[in-house]
């Protein structure tokens, strides 16, 4: 475990070590910015958010990073770089410590991260009062409006991960956190990320985004629903049986892909629909002529 160290200053050393400090944060960020094109490439197909907490300065010492190295790159559709993990050295730690993230990160967050975590090892005794400040242009979660955040002076922008994935910038608890939205991403002249307006419940015409042949929760109707996962990659789930009278609708939604419906008193489920019996017994009938078709049209001439 580690023990603070009690060291006597003047205002001198506080002086010089405040220097010292902004110094070494300013050649972490630009390490950082340089470590892009050297290591292997990895993939995650999860959306995340993570908290950037805003550093405290300390007193006694600078616990600034003397070493970070990005793990795991990867390059997205789009052609931006992330990373799995980063590997930090601090003032105040003896050995390295190896950190891994759920979801692929950029460097920027990395290395933000990287200084947080070597203050956060500081000697936590009478840390200088600093008022933390977290501002967005957009108020918030507004996927819709390109916007940034300013994290304690450090300005992050939203920005398209993909063409049809935005990472939103905003503040909580007078810190900066981030969230990813699956949408058509757009970015204005300034280079600011948004998502294209869309219809409440369907996906707008221009995207890929999610598309439902059935146009909702419309059980008596056979569907499926086609989307774009977080890596680009196109998914299909069609409307199937749970049971004799429970349909699994396939919806466009953020949270689920697929809800369970119970049909409607007089009528049961079949091929993905609830449907009536006439309905069930025409539909039979016309699978029924269809088989007969296709197998006279495949039999061969005598």
């Amino acid at each position: 475990m580690f023990m603070p160290r009690k060291t006597k200053v003047d205002t001198k050393i506080a002086t010089t070590t405040n220097t010292k400090l902004l110094v070494a944060t300013l050649a972490v960020l630009i390490a950082g910015g340089l470590a892009f094109a050297s290591l292997p490439i990895s993939s995650q197909k999860k959306s995340f958010t993570t908290i950037i907490q805003p550093p405290i300065q300390y007193t006694t010492t600078s616990c600034a990073p003397t070493k970070v190295t990005l793990l795991g790159e990867k390059a997205t559709e789009s052609g931006n770089t992330v990373y799995t993990g980063i590997t930090i050295s601090c003032d105040e730690m003896s050995e390295e410590k190896t950190i891994t993230v759920d979801n692929p990160q950029t460097a920027q967050d990395l290395t933000l991260f990287a200084n947080n975590y070597c203050q956060n090892q500081c000697p936590t005794e009478k840390p200088q009062e600093k008022q933390l400040v977290c501002e967005d242009s957009d108020s918030g979660r507004d996927y819709q409006t390109p916007g940034k955040i300013v994290a304690n002076g450090i300005s992050i922008p939203d920005h398209c991960i993909s063409d049809t994935l935005l990472q939103e910038q905003y503040c909580k608890n007078n810190a900066g956190e981030i969230n990813q939205k699956q949408c058509t991403c757009l970015e204005n002249e300034e280079g600011l990320g948004y998502c294209t307006p869309e219809e409440d419940g369907i996906p707008s015409e221009n995207a890929f985004t999610c598309i439902d042949t059935d146009e909702g929760k419309n059980t008596d109707v056979y569907g499926e629903i086609t989307w774009i996962d977080i890596d680009g990659e196109p998914q299909t789930l069609t409307d199937r049986c749970y049971s004799g009278t429970i349909v699994q609708e396939g919806v466009c939604a953020e949270e689920t892909k697929q809800v369970n419906i119970r049909c409607e008193e007089g009528t049961g489920c079949y091929n993905g629909a609830c449907l009536t019996e006439e309905e069930i017994t025409q539909q039979e009938q016309e699978l029924r002529i269809e088989n007969d078709t296709q197998q006279t049209s495949s039999t061969p001439a005598q």
